[in-house]
């Protein structure tokens, strides 16, 4: 049994959806965003992520799939990348070396995509 899932909304009146590609530990919505009234269209991507919880597989999804996105769109990248970009982020992280090494990649997966860590409120749930 596998855990987890992804589940992507949007508003019909804001949003007009043209393509949906699902893939391991994703799913790409790809349309056009209505931007201040109905005549102005931005061609926008969301991105869902539940990034897996294996190494190798986590890496390939982060420099395969969201690295390599299509630059010609807005991109909005959310989700569950089982990754923490401080040590206090999460409690009981185990073998020091190893973690800190993990947060270096991620760190600079996050820069080299040009992504922006938007702070969650309550953070009760990151």
């Amino acid at each position: 049994m596998e855990g987890g899932g992804i589940l992507t909304l949007w508003s019909k009146q804001l949003f007009n959806c043209l393509t949906v590609e699902e893939g391991k530990g994703l799913i790409v919505v790809k349309g056009e965003y209505y931007s201040g009234g109905s005549e102005q269209h931005v061609p926008v991507a969301f991105m869902n992520v539940y990034s897996p919880c294996f190494k190798n597989e986590k890496y390939t999804l982060w420099v395969e799939r969201i690295k390599g996105r299509d630059s010609n769109m807005v991109w909005c990248v959310a989700g569950d990348f089982t990754a923490v970009r401080y040590r206090g982020e999460r409690k009981g992280l185990g073998h020091e070396s190893d973690n800190r090494s993990k947060m270096v990649k991620f760190n600079k997966f996050i820069g080299n995509c040009e992504l922006v860590d938007i702070p969650v409120l309550d953070r009760r749930n990151t």
